[in-house]
């Protein structure tokens, strides 16, 4: 049987999901909310966690959701209080 390839990336998928992750919160989003504007649960605990590779519809999903650019969302600096989720939105 053959065996599955090691995944590609590991580092940098579980450095997209805690990105994901902060600027969710950052937004005062919950999981809930993205699942409620159609990601499947499972799939966004995944990304989250960097256990899969997060696909462009599903990144522009999230972005939208907690109302920040995809930009934003790949962008490797922290959410801080003048660049986070809630800059974006004017708040």
């Amino acid at each position: 049987m053959p065996t599955k390839p090691p995944p590609r990336f590991p580092a940098e998928r579980r450095a997209l999901g805690d990105r994901i992750r902060r600027h969710r919160e950052w937004a005062g989003r919950t999981q809930d909310d993205i699942v409620r504007a159609g990601l499947d649960r499972r799939t966004l605990q995944r990304i989250e966690n960097g256990e899969t590779d997060a696909r462009l519809s599903w990144l522009l999903l999230i972005a939208h959701t907690i109302d920040i650019t995809i930009g934003e969302l790949l962008d490797t600096d922290p959410p801080t209080a003048s660049t986070g989720a809630a800059s974006s939105r004017g708040a």
